[in-house]
């Protein structure tokens, strides 16, 4: 599916659907070595999963209730539930709380009491942040009973491709090709995180010197510009405005 959505060959209603964004991602790390789905986890909630572990990757597992998360790692030691929202939403059931959550949670911590597993949530959205004190209740619950919830994003999933995968020497070169028509996909759908200028110093100096010694525009031209609006920046709408007279004295109120 990967393939056919960065062709254009699926329709507009199969692209926003989460489920096969998940399908994508995840298949990623069921089909890959093992030691990236292990460097993922340990990049995005800090653990780190024995040398020996095999995991079990289950897409869309029911509980007992017919709570259905979207999917469930399992390791020798932790029992993993993942929620994963795109376009949609989840519903509160009341302040700061989420039905579907609670259920997700719930099921997970009496599976993984079952399996003698220690048990993480983690819900994957597309927003570029987690919203202050959204799922602090969570937080606190699982600091109480002891167990982890993680909230991250698709983009971090874009990170970890490009800094852990696709430059990653020691690999497979048929897991980074997989990984760079992963991280091909999450761009198209916008689902990057901002790269800094101190990200491009660090990962080619020479490309941001050449950018720097320049004197074309090299992101966007407004010569060259149909639909360009009125604003031209600072240096071309002020140019042509008389000077402003230094003012005598103090101009704003400071208490003296």
């Amino acid at each position: 599916m990967i393939i056919a959505e960065l062709k254009g060959k699926l329709s507009p209603k199969v692209i926003e659907m989460e489920d096969v964004l998940t399908s994508n991602v995840f298949s990623f790390f069921k089909y890959t070595d093992n030691s990236i789905l292990k460097e993922y986890l340990k990049f995005l909630i800090k653990i780190s999963v024995l040398d020996d572990d095999d995991f079990i990757i289950e897409f869309w597992p029911r509980f007992d209730d017919q709570t259905e998360p979207d999917v469930v790692i399992q390791s020798q030691e932790y029992y993993i539930v993942l929620e994963a929202k795109y376009k949609s939403e989840l519903e509160k059931s009341n302040k700061n709380r989420y039905d579907q959550i609670d259920r997700e949670i719930e099921g997970g911590k009496i599976a993984s009491k079952n399996f003698n597993k220690k048990f993480v949530y983690i819900l994957i959205t597309a927003k570029y942040c987690e919203e202050t004190n959204e799922f602090e209740l969570y937080k606190k619950e699982a600091e109480k009973d002891l167990f982890i919830f993680k909230w991250t994003n698709w983009q971090e999933v874009a990170t970890f491709l490009k800094t852990k995968v696709i430059s990653e020497k020691s690999l497979p070169i048929s897991a980074k090709i997989f990984a760079q028509d992963l991280y091909d996909l999450l761009i198209k759908k916008n689902l990057i995180t901002f790269t800094s200028i101190r990200d491009l110093i660090t990962e080619n100096t020479k490309t941001l010197s050449s950018l720097q010694n320049t004197s074309k525009c090299q992101f966007f031209s407004t010569d060259g510009s149909t639909y360009s609006g009125k604003y031209y920046g600072f240096s071309k709408v002020l140019q042509n405005l008389p000077n402003i007279n230094k003012p005598k004295g103090r101009i704003f109120f400071d208490g003296k």
